[in-house]
C-alpha cells in the first residue's frame, strides 16, 4: 500500500534578483492556494515563509545543509512548521 504525502504542487513561481522567488503552490484536496517567499542561501539553506494567503496562519520551512563526513553526503536539518487558519483544514495532513 502506498500512502499519500502531504506535498503541494507549483502552479506559478516569480524569480527576484536577489535569488529569492515566490511560488504558488496547491494541494490536491484543497481548493485554497498560497504564495511562498522562498530564499536560497547557497550553499547553506533554503527558507520559505508565507507571504500571502489565507490558508496558513504561519508557515516557514528551513532546509539546512551541513558537512558530513561521507564523501559526496550531507547532513540534512530540515524544520516544516505551520498553523492552518481554518479549523476544517487542520487535520488535511492526517488524512489518508
Amino acid at each position: 500500500m502506498v500512502k499519500k504525502v502531504f506535498f503541494p504542487k507549483f502552479t506559478k513561481r516569480s524569480a527576484f534578483w536577489d535569488g529569492s522567488f515566490d511560488a504558488a503552490l496547491e494541494f490536491e484536496f484543497l481548493v485554497e492556494s498560497y504564495i511562498s517567499h522562498v530564499k536560497l542561501e547557497r550553499p547553506k539553506c533554503v527558507k520559505t515563509t508565507v507571504s500571502q494567503g489565507i490558508l496558513f496562519d504561519h508557515l516557514i520551512n528551513i532546509w539546512e545543509f551541513n558537512p558530513c563526513p561521507v564523501s559526496g553526503a550531507c547532513n540534512l536539518y530540515l524544520l516544516v512548521d505551520f498553523k492552518f487558519q481554518s479549523r476544517l483544514y487542520k487535520h488535511a495532513p492526517e488524512s489518508p
